[in-house]
């Protein structure tokens, strides 16, 4: 309790003059404490008079020419409820005393003329002390009540307190606006059955789980909200007083938008992967090699056909540099062009020999086509190779073939342009 150590403004209803003459008595008698007390008779002038005057107290009587009972306290709290009364009464009725304690009244004291005057000095003294630092703590409550209210309507977020049963005791504007419901109409639900049927049994669970070593869960789930179903998460903690849980509070959003989002991920993941694996079975059914790179060159697949021809398994074609296996003439044009093509983002062709799984070397041309992602951005080549060794093998043919008829030209040219004809038919006939 407080110390009282400035004088206190005191406001006095009492139509007994003897009680009033008491209570002065009193009031002057006390030490270590100041009072300034003035008195009225009737409650209308002491309401008057609350109005004009400070006052830190209102002592009244509950029996008065102009008003009677609990009445009196009630008209008085018509007119302020930051001033806190005491109730004086001649009656020692508990009833009374407790009704007038829940009506606002700080405290309830008797006038009985067997107390002496020192103990009901204390008691009046320990009474006012008290009902003033009630009244103040109780103020500071309701202005952090109100600083609270005001924080909690400001927010765009849903704000919902139950109990645990589930009967809302508390929702903000948000909450109301998001369900077109006023504040009153949702007082009267229970915030389970503002759950989807599918997801009451999972909610129910997550929440009757927290205790006060866990007493936080997020739980999702779907909503019935003015028709339209609709997608929430809360964030709820449970509180305890003591061991006894007493309550939870509950902070939400609607997040309909980002589960339509994740579906649509989901749809579009799935629709990926089925497109890869149409790939995949495509690429590895095709009798072509057919590899990708990444915007750096590196490989990043290569089929079976590859594979089957190559004789390497996966990890060795990603990780190994595939110009290794290129034919150490070819190599350094190879390098060239495939360089020009990265640098130029640009179609390149390119015929080489490549060494196969049985360690020969077999001709292979190869085409690379540049690819790009979503933004434009350049993301590597698309390349297929396939072997050409029988037509190089036709070509050296043929190339041969041509090389000897030309051969044989020439030298019948030559023939022809050494000798004289005449004496080659002499020659051949035997004639001179």
């Amino acid at each position: 309790m407080q110390q009282i150590t400035r004088t206190i403004q005191v406001l006095l209803i009492e139509d007994s003059l003897t009680d009033a003459v008491l209570l002065e008595r009193v009031f002057a008698g006390m030490a270590h404490a100041k009072f300034d007390l003035k008195r009225v008779e009737k409650l209308n002038k002491g309401i008057k008079t609350l109005k004009k005057g400070n006052f830190d107290i209102v002592l009244l009587d509950l029996s008065l020419p102009d008003s009677w009972g609990l009445e009196s306290l009630k008209k008085i709290q018509n007119v302020t409820t930051k001033v806190p009364i005491i109730v004086l009464t001649g009656t020692d009725n508990d009833e009374v005393a407790i009704a007038a304690l829940r009506e606002g009244a700080q405290d309830y004291l008797i006038k009985d003329n067997n107390i002496s005057g020192e103990i009901f000095s204390s008691l009046l003294k320990r009474s006012i002390a008290h009902a003033i630092e009630r009244k103040q703590i109780m103020e500071q409550l309701r202005h952090s009540e109100a600083l609270y209210r005001g924080v909690i309507e400001d927010q765009t977020e849903f704000i919902c307190r139950f109990l645990p049963s589930g009967k809302i005791s508390f929702v903000n504007q948000a909450f109301s606006r998001y369900l077109g419901q006023t504040s009153t109409e949702l007082l009267t639900q229970n915030f389970f059955f503002l759950i989807a049927k599918e997801d009451t049994s999972l909610v129910r669970l997550s929440i009757s789980s927290l205790n006060r070593e866990i007493p936080n869960a997020i739980v999702e789930f779907r909503s019935n909200r003015q028709q339209e179903f609709c997608w929430q998460q809360w964030n709820v903690r449970a509180i305890f007083r003591k061991q006894e849980l007493v309550e939870y509070q509950a902070v939400g959003q609607d997040i309909s938008d980002r589960k339509q989002a994740e579906t649509e991920k989901t749809r579009l993941i799935a629709s990926l992967h089925e497109s890869k694996e149409r790939f995949r079975v495509v690429t590895n059914s095709a009798p072509v090699l057919i590899w990708m790179t990444d915007n750096k060159g590196k490989l990043t697949f290569v089929n079976q056909f590859w594979l089957d021809f190559t004789g390497k398994n996966l990890e060795q074609a990603l990780t190994e540099d595939w110009i290794i296996n290129v034919y150490f003439e070819d190599r350094r044009n190879c390098q060239l062009t495939y360089r020009n093509a990265l640098q130029n983002r640009e179609y390149f062709a390119l015929e080489y020999r490549f060494l196969d799984h049985q360690g020969e070397y077999r001709w292979i041309f190869t085409t690379g086509v540049p690819r790009f992602d979503s933004k434009g951005q350049f993301a590597g080549f698309v390349c297929s190779g396939i072997d050409i060794s029988e037509r190089k093998k036709t070509e050296n043919l043929l190339a041969q073939q041509a090389k000897r008829n030309y051969i044989l030209a020439e030298i019948t040219k030559h023939i022809h342009e050494s000798l004289e004809l005449n004496t080659i038919l002499e020659t051949a006939t035997g004639r001179k």
